[in-house]
């Protein structure tokens, strides 16, 4: 986890300080009223671009970030800052976009790799069949060649 606090600013471009314990649910500029300015949704093409592990750190800096604004929004009064509530549900539903599209990229990848399995599987399956009817056909060679004794050889 701490790899992850010190490198998701650089790698993901999120400037926040890392913050320790029951702090880091909070976000500092919504509880001073400021309405910071937040980003787009990751693109599936974006996310397709990513090996595993950019992506499952992304999946759990995506869910701290949800975590975080859900505490917010329960900690936003309402009636008396509604332009707060609003840009923190838009930003839920920007990240809540982001994890729908880094499962489907997931999904994509699991597919593939089924697939593959698969068509590998049948590779080796019609590889055995056909080793297997070479083998009998030289043993049909071989008894077919192999000279047969008569009655009249006996003698």
């Amino acid at each position: 986890m701490n790899l992850l606090r010190a490198n998701c600013g650089r790698f993901f471009g999120i400037a926040k300080p890392p913050q320790r314990g029951f702090k880091e649910f909070f976000e500092p500029q919504l509880t001073r009223g400021v309405i910071p300015k937040a980003g787009r949704p990751w693109q599936a093409d974006e996310l397709r671009l990513k090996s595993f592990e950019d992506l499952h750190k992304l999946w759990f800096v995506l869910l701290k970030e949800r975590n975080v604004l859900f505490t917010e929004k329960e900690n936003i009064d309402g009636r008396r800052n509604k332009k707060q509530i609003e840009v923190v549900r838009a930003r839920i539903k920007r990240v809540a976009q982001s994890m729908a599209r880094l499962k489907t990229v997931l999904t994509e990848r699991q597919i593939i790799v089924e697939n593959e399995r698969v068509a590998a599987t049948k590779v080796k399956q019609e590889a055995n069949r056909l080793r297997n009817i070479e083998e009998r056909k030289l043993r049909e060679q071989e008894s077919s060649s192999a000279p047969t004794k008569s009655i009249d050889d006996l003698d």
